[in-house]
């Protein structure tokens, strides 16, 4: 019935005045074995990497795990802009009963909006009528467009006739070299960004105007379509969900609720899967059927084009020629005389840093090191930097104390090199943030202030990405400060973070708003006495910033990260339980807190192919503190001893002190590890004497015992 429903619409689109958009993605070209996102990584992977340098089954994982946007932008960083040139792997293909149908769409004067760079949908209409297709693929055509016809100023311009506008960049067939690929690699470069303001304008006044329906689409682009999707709008929705082979289906708006929570249900470290399409789709669909009719497919939306449509609407397909697939390739042979070990193996360990392969990601970058050696000393140094930046994410004390030996010495390596400057400054910013985080401050914070801000000012007009990161490394350090120490902090955060937005810089903008998150966190804990109100409002905007941090970067795959986000979240849900008078709401917070410290594990077991083990004590001991914290804010006697058993288990078998001489020794030489160690267990001890539990209290005395002891 409503398959029926979607056909009469588009009938009405292609026969009368009241047109519609369709906005089409990769799976429309799938029936002319045009490679989709994965296949079209892992060609690209191999030429780059050769066919025999991984295991088959490393190769299929960087493909699963990367997007392709992702993975090119790391080629382009490599190995220079020729690596956009891997994308001829998309042409030569023939276009399909689907081009034809969106060609004759566009004849009728409906509009299609694609994020396809293939030019199928051009050579369909060239093919039906002979002449060039109205199209839209660069930012200053977009810019025209909306003068032309006066977007946004009237509320329905007249006489737009049908128009393809393509959202990033397309192929160039008639150019040649890198030429072919300029408005995709202007588009690659905004990808963090989000779309041009044109093109925004563009989508918006359409999503605004008119009835859409959605094909071959998977809703993945989380920085550019995704947010420009939540236009206010009273019009239809037919979203068409692609599962090659099956019969459409509509799906109810019950189970379109259902779907989202069971999909934020999976289980990553059990090897579950979360489907961002479904969740992405859904929630878009939701949020517009408050205000209109949407209605969901799920099934081979091209056997629905080529079987229902295209006959119900008098589409021709049947002059279409056999689809041939495009063989010659000359990008994998420039990688073969171009690329040399040293960039092969870098491009490589980055693959590797993305998806969190820590171990492979330094043994890519130490065969990088030695392709260097000897040859090229700037080379060299930037392997080692990569290496030691790997040894610093993995939190783990020597490593860390390796990260920051690492760092000094190509400090001095530098001196002779040109913009040596720049490196050290880079470089001291990397120190910094590690010494921050084992708990080494300066003792005169004003003083440290004033010399780093000194010291990162020459990245300011030659380095942005590096003089953002340094203002949240100074940021964060006025956390051991005063109260307006922290608000200074709050400000270069802030100040970072809208750097980091305006130069595209996704990954950045959630490590500004993290650090916003700990500094006002901080602030909150501050207030907490002189007026809870302030404090509170202060501890719910960071848990904002936090939670806006984790939705960047879960598309991202960057788990650590997510993890990070979590944990401070529990630290923020902690401080808001101390608030609360009654005993309901102290619990309430406790479980709100227990939560994201245990989805902050969650996430931190995903990091391959051992979860840090700095990360697993930090985790551990936070369990073991907020335990702490809600036996002396109970009345509860029985949940006070229940919070005592609680904290020993964290200290005997979540850690494993007694057996885990590689925890133990982390715990034991990091300071402010230690220290948080032996506050909580000495007063959990103090508690166990009072109440006499004297078997706990002997418990906790032999814990104290072995942290005093020599490693």
């Amino acid at each position: 019935m409503h398959s029926e429903m979607t056909i009469e619409r588009i009938k009405n689109a292609f026969d009368s005045d009241q047109k519609m958009v369709f906005f089409v993605g990769a799976g429309i070209s799938e029936p002319s074995k045009v490679p989709l996102s994965k296949k079209l990584n892992e060609c690209v992977i191999r030429s780059i990497i050769g066919n025999n340098k991984l295991q088959n089954n490393e190769y299929d994982f960087l493909s699963e795990e990367i997007r392709p946007e992702v993975m090119l932008q790391i080629g382009i960083d490599v190995l220079g802009k020729e690596c956009i040139n891997s994308l001829e792997m998309l042409l030569g293909y023939k276009p399909n009963f689907n081009h034809i149908f969106y060609a004759e769409a566009i004849r009728r004067g409906n509009w299609v909006f694609t994020t396809n760079l293939e030019n199928l949908t051009e050579d369909a209409y060239r093919e039906l009528t002979g002449i060039k297709i109205n199209r839209c693929y660069k930012n200053s055509q977009f810019k025209k467009f909306v003068e032309k016809y006066k977007i946004n100023e009237s509320p329905n311009p007249k006489n737009i006739p049908g128009w393809l506008f393509k959202l990033h960049g397309t192929i160039e067939e008639g150019q040649k070299g890198k030429e072919r690929f300029r408005s995709i690699s202007v588009a690659l470069n905004q990808v963090g960004q989000g779309l041009d303001k044109s093109k925004k304008k563009v989508l918006a006044y359409f999503l605004k105007n008119y009835d859409f329906c959605f094909m071959g689409y998977s809703c993945l682009d989380d920085f550019s379509v995704y947010p420009v999707l939540d236009t206010n709008s009273n019009k239809k929705v037919f979203w068409f969900q692609y599962k090659k082979g099956e019969d459409i289906k509509s799906i109810p708006k019950e189970k379109i609720k259902t779907e989202i929570g069971e999909e934020e249900k999976k289980e990553h470290w059990k090897g579950e899967k979360t489907n961002w399409e479904i969740i992405n789709v859904d929630r878009f669909l939701l949020k517009r059927s408050k205000r209109s009719k949407v209605l969901k497919f799920v099934g081979d939306s091209s056997k629905f084009v080529r079987n229902k449509l295209c006959p119900s609407l008098g589409v021709n397909i049947t002059s279409l020629k056999d689809i041939k697939k495009y063989k010659h390739c000359s990008f994998a042979q420039w990688c073969k005389k171009n690329i040399e070990g040293f960039k092969r193996n870098i491009f490589t360990g980055r693959l590797f840093e993305q998806v969190g392969e820590w171990g492979k990601a330094i043994e890519y970058h130490e065969k990088a090191e030695k392709e260097a050696k000897r040859k090229d000393k700037r080379w060299e140094l930037i392997a080692r930097k990569k290496i030691a930046d790997l040894y610093y994410k993995q939190t783990e004390l020597e490593k860390e104390e390796e990260a920051i030996r690492i760092y000094e010495n190509l400090i001095k390596e530098s001196e002779k090199l040109e913009d040596s400057d720049v490196i050290a400054a880079n470089l001291k910013i990397e120190i910094a943030n590690v010494n921050r985080r084992v708990g080494k401050y300066p003792a005169n914070l004003k003083k440290w202030r004033e010399e780093f801000k000194k010291e990162i000012e020459v990245l300011k007009n030659r380095d942005m990405r590096g003089y953002a990161a340094g203002l949240v490394t100074v940021g964060l350090v006025n956390l051991r400060g005063s109260e307006d120490d922290i608000k200074i902090g709050l400000s270069d955060c802030k100040k970072s973070r809208k750097i980091r937005e305006y130069i595209g810089d996704k990954e950045g903008v959630a490590d500004s708003d993290n650090a916003i998150g700990l500094l006002l966190t901080e602030l909150g804990k501050r207030l907490s006495e002189k007026n809870q109100e302030l404090a509170k409002k202060k501890l719910n905007d960071a848990i904002t910033h936090l939670r806006d941090a984790i939705r960047t970067r879960k598309p991202l795959g960057f788990f650590r990260g997510c993890a990070q986000c979590h944990r401070n979240i529990g630290d923020a849900y902690k401080e808001l339980m101390k608030l609360r008078q009654n005993e309901k709401e102290k619990l309430y917070y406790f479980k709100k807190a227990k939560k994201e410290y245990e989805d902050c594990i969650n996430y931190i077991s995903l990091i391959k192919p051992k979860a840090p083990i700095g990360e697993v004590l930090n985790w551990r001991q936070r369990i073991s503190w907020l335990y702490n914290d809600l036996r002396e804010l109970t009345g509860d006697i029985r949940r006070k001893k229940m919070c005592v058993h609680k904290i020993i288990s964290v200290y005997k078998k979540d850690l494993n002190l007694f057996s885990d001489q590689k925890m133990f020794h982390e715990i034991k030489h990091k300071e402010k590890e230690y220290n948080r160690a032996m506050e909580i267990l000495n007063e959990t001890k103090s508690f166990c004497e009072e109440i006499d539990m004297q078997l706990e209290s002997q418990e906790i005395e032999n814990i104290i015992k072995k942290l005093s002891m020599k490693c």
